[in-house]
This record gives C-alpha cells, sequence and structure tokens, in this order.
C-alpha cells in the first residue's frame, strides 16, 4: 500500500531538503550553468524545490518517504555528536578546508599574546562601561548609546591614567611607544574574541575528527548518499516536467 506523506510532515521535509540541498543546487548553477551568485534567484528555487517535493508525494510517494527516512537517519547522527549539516558540508566539498583550520589556529596561537595584551589593558573601562550600560539603560535601543557615552569617558581616563604610569615609571619614549599601542591592541583584541568565537565549532569539529574520526567519516558517507538520492529525484523531475 502506498501512502502519502501528510501535509505537516511535507512542511516539515521541504525545510530538511533545503537545508541539506539548497545549497548543491546553488553550487551546480554556479558551476554548470555559469551563473553568479548575484544571479541566482533563491526564493524561484525554493518554489521549484517544494514544486517537486509535492510532485514526488503525489507520484512516487515511496521515493520520499525513503528520502526522509535518510534525513531523519542523518540528522539523528548529526545531533548525537552535536555537529551542523554545514560542517559536514564543508568536508565533502572542500577536503582540504581542515588543513585551511589548522593554519587558522597556527595564526590565532602566534596572535595571541598581542589580543592579550589588548585584553589586559582594556578589561577595566570594558567591564565598567558594560555595568553602567546594564544600570543606566531602561530600553534595549538605549544599551548601545549609553555604551558608547560611558565607554568615551572610561577609556578616556584610563588610558591617561595608564600612560601617566608608563611614564612616571619608564620615561617619555616607552609612554608614547605604549600610548600608540592602547587603542590598536584594544581594537585588535575585539577582533580576535569574535574571530574565536566563530572558531569554537570548528574547534568542536576537529577535536571529533580525531575522537570519533569512524563515525565522522560515516556522516560523510551518508551524505554523500542522501545527496545522489536528491539528485536523482531532480533529474526524474527534471524529465517529467520537460515531458508535460
Amino acid at each position: 500500500q502506498v501512502i502519502v506523506i501528510d501535509e505537516p510532515e511535507v512542511d516539515m521535509l521541504v525545510k530538511q531538503i533545503e537545508e541539506i540541498y539548497k545549497g548543491e543546487l546553488i553550487r551546480d548553477l554556479i558551476e554548470i550553468r555559469g551563473l553568479k551568485k548575484e544571479e541566482i534567484d533563491r526564493f524561484q528555487l525554493s518554489k521549484r524545490l517544494i514544486a517537486g517535493i509535492h510532485y514526488f508525494n503525489e507520484k512516487n510517494p515511496d521515493l520520499i518517504r525513503r528520502i526522509q527516512e535518510e534525513i531523519e537517519a542523518y540528522t539523528g547522527r548529526l545531533k548525537k555528536i552535536k555537529v551542523h549539516d554545514r560542517e559536514i558540508e564543508s568536508l565533502v566539498n572542500n577536503p582540504t578546508s581542515y588543513k585551511r583550520f589548522l593554519l587558522r589556529i597556527v595564526l590565532m596561537l602566534i596572535c595571541l599574546p598581542l589580543a592579550l595584551w589588548g585584553a589586559i589593558n582594556h578589561f577595566l573601562p570594558y567591564q565598567i562601561s558594560r555595568i553602567i550600560s546594564r544600570k543606566i539603560a531602561k530600553r534595549e535601543t538605549d544599551y548601545a548609546t549609553v555604551r558608547i557615552l560611558s565607554g568615551i569617558v572610561l577609556y578616556t581616563a584610563f588610558y591617561g591614567a595608564q600612560i601617566y604610569f608608563v611614564f612616571r615609571w619608564f620615561g617619555l619614549f616607552p609612554a608614547i611607544i605604549y600610548g600608540i599601542s592602547l587603542p590598536i591592541a584594544g581594537a585588535f583584541a575585539y577582533y580576535y574574541k569574535e574571530k574565536f568565537r566563530k572558531m569554537r565549532e570548528d574547534f568542536k569539529l576537529l577535536s571529533i575528527m580525531f575522537t570519533r574520526k569512524q563515525l565522522l567519516q560515516k556522516l560523510v558517507e551518508q551524505r554523500e548518499r542522501l545527496i545522489a538520492l536528491m539528485d536523482e529525484a531532480k533529474e526524474e523531475y527534471l524529465r517529467a516536467t520537460a515531458q508535460a
């Protein structure tokens, strides 16, 4: 007996397929048809994807059920090791991505002393401006304004005090160098923090590469099978709509 997937299940399946397969379709349009990324109408692409899923749900529900089961198995494994599909996609489409990641780690380690220097020298004004902003700002929209104004006052005061301290203990030239380095080191520390935050997921993936390599390889293979299955469905749908 052929069982058609109910509408709520179809909606969930559309979302899951979009998350996994839409990037593949965009890549095909760029690589095969030679389109530029900005030329691709993502809304129309989503509409075609939804139309294809509804087509198979009526004409070949067994295929849709098979894709659904494959997706559930794949996403279940992703949740098990707390990894996102985009990370597996990166490994599949760019096998050398982990090498670039290792290079980024080396660069982060090299730059760590400068980031620490900036963080240490800006820790007090940064934290005090946060506390003041949270106390004074009544609305979320006021927070940024209070933070900027309090930061101007606090950083000016702390910079002055710190430069004066260096001048008293080490002399004029070290104080000038120190004063010049303060805003540069502070900006770099903030940039470093943002980069480190973005790399946390990469660190998690790297640890999985070393500790659960077999499971990660199975995920990569499972994703490749899933994409191959969706590719077959896409070709079948294009043939059917071309003949209609």
